[in-house]
């Protein structure tokens, strides 16, 4: 089996809730395993309350995960 990604998602603002976060949190992570099966080990405590944010996101483990496999 390939080696996996770590994300570690360390972001939740101070007017949100933290029950509310952690929901968020939970949303991120099933999205991020939804759209890289398998490749990543997702943890940490917050929320992306932007779509620009998740893109940000999405663009930078794509890159990565290219550059892993580029060494291979």
């Amino acid at each position: 089996m390939a080696e996996r990604l770590r994300v570690s998602v360390l972001y939740c603002t101070g007017v949100t809730p933290p029950p509310q976060c952690r929901f968020q949190y939970q949303q991120l992570k099933q999205e991020l395993e939804r759209r890289f099966p398998g490749a990543l080990e997702v943890n940490g405590d917050g929320f992306v309350d932007t779509d620009a944010k998740l893109h940000k996101i999405m663009a930078a483990i794509k890159t990565q995960l290219a550059q892993t496999a580029a060494r291979r």
